[in-house]
């Protein structure tokens, strides 16, 4: 209670002393706004970070029309109103964390310090007032922790609603940032994994196809889209392009080796 006061307390610190549009490195709320200004999403190339999906540009619309309709002659309600969406994120990002925690085992003291963490991370901190979209991917990605973790934690089959929740996860994740698509590396991982230990292979087989069918039918669209006008599936702008070239020459390639997946070493380290 007393560390999650504090939390609110500095965070209201930070709300009052902030700018209009919170501590936000990345221009994300140029896209929110194009979207409320123009009644489309806006092309990738319209903009810095106009490039990455959608969900955190129509999440925010609610909160900028708000603000801009209550004060037409300035932006600064607008942009608070879509700064301060991120405390909800973090709000979710928080919650799951503990379901995460516990269900690891943490109790007491451990459990106190990981909510310390989570609470009084820099950067989480910071981005609790900041129009960022990769706030809403963390939040989102946690809650996919969580549920994966609960649900491949269990020896029996994979119920069909547990997969469901587990393929909308992971479509909003694809949805908000191209880093979204951890999750759904993740979970290709941990339904190999099952398949390697479980005798009901079909269960597994249904369970991997319904998350990735929900995944591609969510989230897949803006990489068709990429490919269709773009000729990637993860055209970004500026130096972030080169970060997603797949033919990009690494520093680090001839020292590290990404396209192994030793099942085995996998397995024993989950």
């Amino acid at each position: 209670v007393v560390v999650a006061g504090l939390a609110v307390v500095l965070r209201v610190l930070l709300i009052i002393n902030a700018p209009a549009y919170g501590y936000v490195w990345d221009f994300y709320q140029d896209g929110v706004a194009r979207l409320y200004t123009q009644g489309r999403l806006p092309l990738s190339t319209e903009c810095w970070q106009c490039y990455h999906p959608p969900l955190f540009y129509w999440l925010g619309w609610p909160f900028y029309a708000i603000g801009a309709r209550m004060s037409p002659r300035s932006d600064d309600l607008a942009w608070r109103l879509l700064a301060g969406e991120s405390l909800l994120c973090v709000g979710v990002l928080v919650y799951y964390g503990i379901r995460l925690m516990r269900l690891l085992g943490c109790r007491g003291a451990s459990l106190a310090a990981g909510v310390c963490l989570l609470l009084m991370t820099p950067i989480l901190f910071i981005s609790s007032d900041a129009p960022d979209a990769d706030v809403l991917v963390a939040a989102l990605l946690t809650g996919f922790a969580f549920h994966a973790a609960r649900v491949f934690g269990r020896r029996r089959a994979i119920r069909a609603p547990d997969a469901a929740g587990l393929g909308v996860l992971v479509g909003l994740a694809m949805a908000t940032k191209f880093s979204g698509l951890i999750a759904l590396v993740t979970a290709g991982v941990l339904i190999a994994i099952r398949l390697f230990e479980s005798r009901d292979r079909m269960t597994t087989v249904r369970a991997g196809a319904t998350i990735l069918c929900l995944a591609l039918a969510i989230g897949g669209w803006k990489y068709v889209d990429n490919v269709r006008r773009y000729g990637t599936p993860l055209f970004a702008n500026g130096s972030a392009a080169e970060g997603f070239a797949a033919g990009a020459t690494r520093e680090t390639g001839a020292r590290y080796e990404f396209l192994t997946i030793r099942l085995g070493a996998l397995q024993n380290l989950f």
